[in-house]
């Protein structure tokens, strides 16, 4: 297990899987990056798979700090820890952190597989 230190000092812990081009397998809320496990054996015949445990998760720092930007910041720290620029593969909720940190990230390519919406973005006007 690796780690790669957060902006808040948080270890976000990842496991790299296979050898080839760089990707990020995201799991999503109520998970581990273990729950990824199938997918990341197909992945690592043609991929180095990164797979991190998001904060608070599987063997993962805590940190005082949830939020939906500090999400965004551990994901950036993973991306940091990668050679190249990753394909970012993510689900659920790891694909909704995915997609609003993409235009910040030094990435390849984004996968995303039922990712969750945000409420606020589907509400109608009045």
């Amino acid at each position: 297990m690796e780690t790669a230190p957060s902006v808040d000092g948080t270890e976000i812990a990842y496991e790299r899987h296979g050898d080839g081009p760089p990707l990020i397998a995201l799991h999503g809320s109520a998970a581990t990056g273990e729950s990824l496990g199938p997918l990341v054996a197909q992945l690592a015949a043609e991929y180095t798979v990164v797979v991190p445990d998001r904060r608070g998760r599987g063997a993962s720092g805590d940190g005082d700090d949830y939020s939906f930007d500090r999400e965004i910041k551990d994901l950036q720290a993973v991306v940091d820890a990668v050679d190249g620029e990753p394909v970012v593969v993510a689900h659920s909720f790891g694909g909704l952190v995915a997609l609003a940190a993409a235009p910040t990230l030094d990435i390849s390519r984004l996968v995303l597989y039922e990712p969750a919406v945000t409420v606020a973005s589907h509400r109608t006007r009045r």
